[in-house]
């Protein structure tokens, strides 16, 4: 892939990024996690999570500004940290998607 290409994407997936951050931060307090402590146990990193008082739940969210599904291992991962953090936190873990297309369909998007 040429260089400028991979740039142009990776700017736009991080400008996305960055819109979905200040969208949801208004919805729960954001949770560091560590990608090193997840691979340490073979689970993969999350875009983003956050605690919800109100459910007493942690959500990660995976972030998708081109394609519109995961693949499967990267599923795979995705499940294993849902599994590990529910164990180590002792709260309900939920994952969830957020892909460009559903957040423009339900108006929470301008670009």
């Amino acid at each position: 892939m040429d260089h400028r290409l991979y740039i142009a994407k990776h700017l736009k997936g991080s400008l996305f990024e960055q819109e979905v951050s200040v969208l949801l931060h208004c919805q729960g307090i954001a949770c560091l996690i560590s990608p090193l402590f997840l691979r340490r146990y073979g689970a993969g990193q999350v875009d983003m999570a956050l605690y919800h008082r109100q459910t007493q739940s942690y959500y990660l969210y995976e972030l998708k500004s081109h394609s519109m599904e995961l693949s499967y291992s990267q599923r795979t991962r995705l499940r294993q940290s849902v599994a590990l953090l529910a164990h180590f936190l002792q709260k309900p873990v939920i994952l969830k998607l957020c892909t460009k297309n559903s957040l423009q369909k339900n108006g929470l998007l301008l670009s």
